[in-house]
């Protein structure tokens, strides 16, 4: 059995890769009531017509639910060799920061607790057996099963999908925008949206606050001051490539602290 602490461990204190020296003042406790975050997602064949979050191509839920949790193998149970508990950060309606941890029953599907799910903001393994990460695909579903919010791919302990929301009570600020493409050129878009992303279609974009173009290269963005983004609104990496079978890749470091800067900011 192995705990894991994933660089990419959402809002939890035990980053082992950072980015910057106030990211590592923030995983060592040295400043209280910060949380320190990284979002990555990945696209393949990125359409040429239109943005393209980079995801995993699940869908987010469609206002307060529950949830279910479920594997496509039986090695990921508590006494088996794969994934055997999973942590679930999600947002309720009112952009509360909440979390459940899962112990996973193999193929047989596990329902969460909450009821009060409206986004699902990090979905990751947490404990895993003598196989080092998941043996299956673990989907976090609707609970009837009919729509997946998220996926751990086997071989792998996370989700992934460039997007984050800001909780209620804090502000953003990012430092650091990763992206690559593989196939060609490809535009990345770090995108600002009013409330969460995906309403009125996700045609509510605030702003947008950097474009990056490259082709089939790794550019990173070092913003040495933050990208600063208030409580509840979303922030996504969207894309969109020049020819067919463009593959892009992306990610964002940021820092969420206590709420203090004015909400008339935009």
């Amino acid at each position: 059995m192995t705990n894991i602490n994933w660089p990419c461990d959402f809002y939890d204190s035990k980053l082992s890769v950072v980015s910057t020296n106030i990211t590592t003042a923030i995983v060592n406790g040295q400043v209280k009531g910060y949380l320190a975050g990284y979002r990555y997602g990945e696209k393949n064949n990125i359409s040429q017509t239109q943005m393209q979050t980079l995801d995993d191509g699940s869908s987010p839920p469609q206002g307060p639910t529950g949830a279910r949790v479920v594997s496509t193998s039986n090695n990921d149970s508590i006494n088996g060799t794969g994934a055997q508990k999973v942590r679930i950060v999600y947002l309720n309606e009112n952009w509360d920061l909440k979390s459940e941890i899962v112990q996973l029953n193999g193929t047989t599907p596990v329902n969460l607790n909450a009821q009060d799910i409206c986004h699902i903001e990090a979905f990751y393994v947490i404990q895993v057996g003598s196989n080092g990460s998941a043996s299956g695909n673990i989907t976090l579903q609707n609970p009837t099963g009919s729509q997946t919010f998220s996926t751990i791919n086997a071989g792998f302990n996370q989700s992934f999908k460039a997007v984050a929301h800001v909780p209620k009570g804090y502000t953003m600020l990012i430092n650091q925008l990763t992206v690559s493409s593989n196939g060609g050129y490809c535009k990345f878009y770090l995108c600002v949206y009013k409330n969460f992303e995906q309403i009125n279609g996700g045609n509510n974009i605030l702003f947008i606050t950097d474009i990056i173009g490259i082709n089939s290269v790794n550019f990173t963005q070092n913003f040495f001051i933050p990208i600063v983004v208030t409580e509840k609104h979303s922030v996504k990496i969207t894309a969109m490539a020049s020819k067919n079978g463009v593959s892009g890749f992306g990610g964002f470091w940021f820092y969420l602290q206590p709420k203090v800067i004015n909400d008339n900011l935009y």
